[in-house]
């Protein structure tokens, strides 16, 4: 009995302090920045983003779309969101609402978000898509209550990162070294000796602005040839000389922001650029080779379909359209609850599609497959074959699927490269994450996750047939370059000493040997099916990370180059994030030779991690308080509340948020729970 009363006593003493001062010193450091009140992304429950004095509420933009407040790496920011069943009081419906469910009034209107739609047999069909937004059962012919941005978009003013909601421009993030494309530059620019002198650049057919007068290059990279223009101020006027040539690659269009390049199968001159915004972005055509471009349409990627070039899917946000005349004209075929970021047309059967899905949760694994060109569609769980940990279901954690593709010689074969959306699911022990790569070998009845040997996510997944006809398999990682999967193990290998992020790996259709990749400020290029490579442009006048020591062609600094593409020529086109669009002939890359290694060749095996006493250790290796970087250094472990991705990056080998917790809280954490349990035993 007094034992009981005791502990009693003891419970009546920890509440207040649970209350107050306790919890005051045990989350001291710990809770800061931004806070979201229906934690995180939750569409079904409305919810605030607070960081410091600033907020930002869950609203519903129309009857679907839903803005949602969140906190992205601790700081304010918001996604727009399509609602399936409907939007009402900054929520999404979990169930269709009864006021829409009803049957409708032959030949009504209605409207659907900017989708104008008609009652035909008692059901709601639709007619068009309003391009001014719909109201009230009609589409509105020109824009109304205009604001000051479109909701959810971003953009640079200064060297300020600043994103919309509700109509406004607010501030995100201060850029350190500047902002471009509405992101932070990670590290700043380098001006030319042109911009130096107080210059600009143009090309050379062009003219200087009056108080300038055209100078020599210096520096100046904007096309095949290139002058300054300086201030006429300038003690000395440069005599002009004619045109210098400069191994450069031309550009068609001086436009940031892009981030992906097609080229229509049927139609050399017909090409196809997308302005990227995550999920969403803007379709832009041309019809002259790339000397014109003209904006068509919202869209976030298309694909042709392999068997009938007149086909064209695209997929924007949560939005699946068709085209039926070679992307003349789309048509919107079908909506989905989750946003779409990847699609593949089948290679043997026309008009059937399959949508990696950018899922919330661990119920939503899995891929769209549609037979019909989306306008049905059949989900695909990966749930159904592959057991999850409860690591991954108490967390809830969902997938982004980067990328897709089909086996050459067997349809029935997809990978899918995905990434998990929360990393806090490694704090537990999980990593690798085991579900880097998920393929099915039935057409998607049953899935097997194949990513023993990968220590990153990867971006691209690729399928070719080698010249002894077997099938096979490459991923581009987001970091430690490209890795090959031996199909009798089941295991992936290294292929690359070289660390790089893939952003786009292309194969030459009509010799699957010769393969290019885009790896940011370098294109390079391989002849033997992917086993060595060789860089053949490359930003300013030394790459930064190469294979070799080769001669190539000049891109402008910074370079990052995100797409690749072939015409039938065998020509080049590529998108810069930075720069714009551009061409390289298939002349120029023959021209590219390759120069005598000035350094002996190592014959010593490449070390895939980090040397450290002549000893080649794993990255993620922790010892003697330091560990094995991904870039494959050797680094001292980080202390409490510093930036992290890993917890093999910080001192108590936890990282939480992006941020190493501290070792002497996790210390204190754990000696209080062993005086508690002290106490009661």
């Amino acid at each position: 009995m007094k034992k009981v009363v005791i502990s009693a006593l003891l419970i009546l003493l920890i509440i207040p302090l649970a209350s107050t001062s306790f919890l005051d010193w045990f989350t001291s450091g710990a809770v800061s920045g931004c806070i979201d009140t229906d934690e995180g992304v939750n569409y079904y429950e409305k919810g605030i983003a607070k960081e410091g004095d600033k907020e930002l509420t869950d609203y519903c933009v129309d009857e679907n779309y839903l803005i949602e407040a969140l906190c992205k790496d601790d700081e304010l920011s918001s996604i727009r969101y399509y609602c399936l069943n409907g939007c009402i009081g900054g929520a999404c419906l979990s169930k269709p609402n009864e006021t829409t469910s009803k049957k409708c009034e032959e030949g009504t209107y209605q409207c659907r978000g900017d989708i104008l739609q008609i009652c035909i047999g008692e059901e709601w069909v639709t007619k068009m898509e309003c391009k001014f937004g719909c109201r009230e059962g009609k589409c509105l012919f020109e824009p109304v209550n205009k604001t000051e941005c479109e909701e959810g978009s971003y953009r640079c003013n200064g060297s300020v990162l600043q994103f919309c909601s509700r109509g406004k421009w607010i501030t995100r993030k201060k850029c350190e070294f500047g902002c471009r494309m509405r992101e932070c530059l990670p590290q700043p620019i380098t001006k030319t000796e042109c911009e130096k002198q107080g210059g600009y650049c143009i090309s050379w057919d062009k003219e200087c602005k009056e108080g300038y007068i055209r100078a020599e290059p210096m520096g100046c990279k904007l096309k095949v040839s290139a002058r300054c223009c300086l201030p006429k101020q300038l003690p000395a006027e440069v005599e002009e000389k004619p045109p210098e040539e400069i191994d450069m690659a031309e550009l068609l269009l001086n436009e940031t922001g892009f981030g992906d390049i097609i080229v229509h199968p049927q139609d050399d001159d017909v090409l196809f650029a997308i302005k990227t915004y995550g999920v969403f972005g803007d379709l832009f055509v041309s019809k002259d080779g790339g000397l014109t471009w003209n904006h068509k349409m919202p869209m976030g990627k298309i694909v042709f379909d392999n068997i009938n070039p007149n086909i064209v899917y695209g997929i924007n946000g949560g939005e699946i359209y068709r085209s039926e005349d070679g992307g003349e004209t789309f048509s919107l075929v079908n909506k989905t609850p989750y946003f779409l970021r990847s699609i593949l047309a089948d290679k043997f059967i026309s008009e059937k599609i399959y949508l990696g899905l950018y899922s919330p949760n661990t119920d939503a694994w899995g891929i769209y497959v549609s037979e019909d060109g989306g306008d049905t569609l059949e989900f695909k769980s990966f749930r159904d074959s592959i057991e999850v940990p409860p690591e991954y279901l108490n967390a809830s954690i969902g997938r982004i699927p980067w990328d897709i593709d089909q086996d050459p010689q067997n349809g029935e074969i997809i990978y899918i490269t995905s990434e998990d959306s929360d990393h806090s699911v490694y704090a537990s022990g999980l990593w690798p994450d085991p579900y880097f790569i998920i393929r099915t070998l039935d057409g998607g009845d049953t899935f097997e996750a194949v990513s023993e040997g990968l220590p990153w996510h990867s971006l691209v997944i690729v399928s070719f047939i080698d010249s002894s006809g077997t099938t096979q398999w490459i991923a581009g990682t987001e970091g430690p370059g490209l890795y090959k999967l031996n199909l009798q193990e089941k295991k992936w290998s290294h292929i690359t000493s070289s660390i790089y992020v893939t952003h786009d790996y292309l194969i030459d259709p009509i010799n699957p040997q010769i393969h290019y990749i885009a790896i940011g400020e370098c294109i390079q290029k391989s002849t033997d099916g992917g086993n060595s490579w060789e860089s053949i442009a490359c930003e300013g006048e030394e790459p930064t990370r190469r294979v070799d020591n080769y001669s190539y062609i000049v891109l402008p600094k910074p370079a990052r180059v995100v797409s690749l593409a072939l015409d039938s020529k065998g020509n080049l086109f590529f998108v810069d994030y930075f720069n714009g669009i551009f061409r390289i002939t298939s002349e120029e890359i023959e021209e590219v030779e390759e120069q005598p290694s000035e350094e002996p060749i190592s014959e010593e095996p490449a070390c895939d991690g980090c040397l450290l006493e002549q000893k080649c250790l794993p990255y993620g290796t922790r010892t003697k308080g330091l560990f094995c970087s991904l870039e494959g250094n050797m680094e001292k472990q980080k202390t409490g509340n510093q930036q992290c991705e890993n917890d093999f990056e910080c001192e108590s080998n936890l990282c939480i948020n992006n941020k190493c917790l501290s070792k002497s809280l996790w210390d204190k954490i754990l000696s209080f729970f062993r005086r508690f349990f002290r106490i009661f035993s």
